[in-house]
């Protein structure tokens, strides 16, 4: 791009709506097979080991943590300000819909839990406030892994609901 585009901020704006091209498909994408992988009817009819249903009920919060991300970007995916408001509208957001494939598991005849929301919440919350440190495995890392582990135990003792 030529010294002159720069100058005016085209380069800008083209990185702006490249980035977007990008997130927003990404999103939709993610959200249909977050939709499809979570109301789906279970394929197998042999019972889960403890730590397959632990580690299957962990997986919420990397789920619905790379929906919030995506949204955050799609929301304000540059820097100048907007980017707190836009993490909680995502991480909100990602959790009205964890709630709504929750309740609809239940009425097409899965499990739905409350510890399942909870579980989405951290990681809707966790995963992008993980990533904001600029650390991948860092201290906050350790805390959304231990918070999505004790969420996820808790739906293995909690009795069956609908959310």
């Amino acid at each position: 791009m030529s010294e002159t585009a720069r100058r005016h901020g085209l380069a800008e704006l083209w990185g702006l709506l490249t980035w977007r091209a990008f997130a927003v498909p990404a999103l939709v994408v993610w959200t249909v097979t977050v939709f499809m992988l979570l109301t789906a009817e279970p394929t197998s009819t042999r019972p889960w080991a403890a730590w397959e249903l632990l580690l299957a009920n962990a997986g919420h919060a990397p789920i619905f943590g790379l929906q919030s991300l995506l949204l955050v970007h799609v929301l304000a995916p540059k820097e100048g300000g907007r980017e707190r408001r836009a993490f909680v509208i995502a991480a909100c957001t990602c959790v009205v819909y964890g709630a709504g494939l929750e309740w609809w598991q239940g009425q097409v005849g899965r499990t739905s839990s409350l510890a399942d929301c909870f579980t989405n919440a951290v990681g809707a919350f966790g995963v992008p406030w993980a990533l904001a440190s600029g650390r991948v495995f860092g201290p906050r890392t350790l805390v959304v892994i231990a918070a999505s582990l004790v969420t996820a135990g808790w739906a293995m003792v909690e009795p069956v609901s609908t959310v």
